[in-house]
């Protein structure tokens, strides 16, 4: 038997067949209990890291499935990515191991789950605001555009499987692309630069011209990214197969609506009143150039990102009665929760009133932070006071302002 490989930042390599039982005590030898998830790699636990610096860290380990979708060629693949190629939206490679028997992937632990779990369940997809959305979404985004403009001057990286489900979500809700092991290296410095490879990906997200002409392009992740976009918009998985009709697969109905000027009849209704008309034009046009049947018509994914950041800056700008407009930079999630480490950190919270429908009202006014402590005038508390008592208004936080590091 080969020794154990072991690869650890700051790229430290040994051959201690004992590792290995390190990789397995973390999980508990793999124990049922620890089990999060499966895919095309094989089966994924949860497990709690004791090495070297290492001290109860949380990871996700994933074993590699020797009948299953993907082998040692993605194995490799993505540890040659994740080891070359870091982003703070990329998810972070702990370590791996391979010893013959085993072939195993360490990870940094995402505590919310995948993407797609959320658009499969209706209970779970409440918890993402609007606002929470908009934020995955820009991260990913950001993630593609490392990958595609920002590796090398001379070549780039082509995802190949952009799905919900390869985005992972940490515990402040950063989105983090993950499962490179079908990714692809192709040369940037040529407009219309691609490779043909064997067909690949998940169906629902798959480029039509690349499961027509086998050619992989940096535009075949853009469509698979429109794909996501929809389903964050919708709330649902790309691919629907209680439907024998048009809504099984969401490009197709997505395409279908926004063409006939019929989008708001397959918006998920728990965001449908929360977004701002503008944003909610200016995302959905984005979504729809990237679902573009021919790749030249298709945006960058430069453009794409610049446009969900306007999207954000959008959503969050306040209209004061003097017909002025307010663009909040650098806004929270409403339902972001001040805790007491935050306190001395903090200038301001500004709160605006929702009914319980979750619309927006008029009052706005600014709470002080006076002896570390969140207090507001008392004219607004006399407001707040009568809004909550006859139950026409619940308050959240808007924006929170914290001074520079």
């Amino acid at each position: 038997m080969p020794p154990v490989l072991l690869f650890f930042p700051p790229f430290i390599r040994e051959t201690n067949r004992g590792l290995i039982k390190v990789i397995k005590n973390c999980t508990q030898n793999f124990n049922e209990t620890n089990f999060i998830g499966k895919g095309g790699y094989g089966r994924v636990y949860k497990g709690f890291l004791y090495w070297r610096n290492y001290k109860s860290l949380p990871v996700a380990v994933k074993q590699l499935d020797a009948t299953g979708f993907q082998g040692s060629k993605e194995f490799y693949t993505e540890i040659l990515m994740l080891s070359q190629y870091r982003h703070k939206n990329i998810v972070t490679l702990i370590g791996f191991c391979d010893d013959g028997n085993e072939m195993i992937l360490v990870y940094e632990y995402a505590s919310n789950g995948s993407l797609d779990a959320y658009l499969s369940d209706p209970y779970k997809l409440g918890i993402l605001s609007w606002e929470k959305r908009l934020h995955i979404c820009s991260g990913a985004a950001s993630a593609l555009d490392y990958l595609h403009n920002h590796v090398s001057t001379d070549h780039r990286i082509i995802h190949r499987d952009i799905k919900s489900a390869n985005i992972l979500l940490d515990n402040n809700w950063n989105a983090k692309l993950a499962d490179f092991g079908l990714s692809r290296i192709c040369q940037a410095n040529q407009q219309n630069s691609g490779v043909i490879t064997n067909l690949v990906g998940t169906r629902g997200y798959c480029d039509p011209q690349y499961e027509k002409t086998g050619i992989l392009t940096k535009e075949s992740d853009i469509y698979s990214f429109g794909v996501v976009l929809f389903e964050v918009l919708c709330g649902r998985l790309a691919c629907a197969f209680q439907y024998n009709d048009e809504r099984r697969f969401l490009h197709h109905i997505a395409r279908t609506c926004y063409q006939n000027g019929a989008l708001g009849t397959i918006i998920d209704y728990r965001i449908r009143e929360h977004i701002v008309p503008e944003s909610l034009n200016l995302f959905s046009a984005i979504a729809y150039q990237c679902l573009h049947k021919t790749r030249e018509q298709r945006p960058t994914i430069a453009e794409v990102a610049l446009t969900l950041e306007n999207v954000t800056r959008v959503q969050w700008v306040r209209h004061h009665q003097d017909y002025t407009m307010e663009y909040i930079e650098g806004a929270m999630d409403p339902e972001y929760v001040v805790t007491a480490d935050d306190v001395d950190k903090l200038i301001a919270v500004e709160v605006i009133p929702m009914d319980d429908q979750g619309r927006q009202g008029e009052i706005v006014r600014p709470f002080a932070n006076q002896q570390n402590k969140i207090t507001c005038d008392p004219e607004m508390q006399q407001e707040i006071g009568i809004s909550m008592s006859v139950g026409q208004a619940s308050f959240c936080v808007l924006l929170v302002q914290f001074l520079a590091p």
